[in-house]
């Protein structure tokens, strides 16, 4: 299972030259993966606090936020806890790495309904998904 979850990681790691500039930037993918560095960076300022209502969103009025608190409240937790790290590496690395130990719990449902080799080849299948791999990189 270790190689199945290094073969993950390596998979969900490429491109990582887009995300980290040369200029020390980060970029995040269009779409969700901004509003929630919003909301974890909002969480890392102002933790405990989490961004329940945001006044960005159906401007003028505002509108209360759409998303479960428990992912960017975790993100800014450890965030947090890793400030030599700094938050925007974390927030790139972590979908990554989530998306990574994901292998494990596949592994074990596979084993458990139909066996081990049940369970290795569905993780491995999930390791190699373009689509999981490309909502986690």
């Amino acid at each position: 299972m270790a190689v199945v979850f290094a073969i993950a990681l390596l998979v969900r790691s490429l491109g990582f030259e887009q995300v980290f500039q040369d200029d020390g930037t980060v970029v995040f993918a269009a779409g969700d993966a901004y509003y929630h560095a919003r909301r974890i960076l909002f969480g890392i300022v102002h933790f405990p606090s989490i961004l329940q209502f945001d006044p960005c969103i159906n401007w003028p009025d505002g509108a209360p936020v759409p998303h479960p608190p428990l992912y960017d409240t975790a993100a800014a937790l450890l965030a947090r806890e890793l400030p030599g790290v700094g938050a925007r590496t974390v927030l790139a690395w972590l979908p990554v790495g989530l998306g990574s130990l994901a292998v494990f719990p596949i592994y074990a449902l596979g084993r458990n309904l139909s066996g081990p080799g049940v369970g290795l080849t569905a993780a491995l299948l999930y390791a190699g998904l373009p689509i999981v791999i490309n909502y986690a990189s």
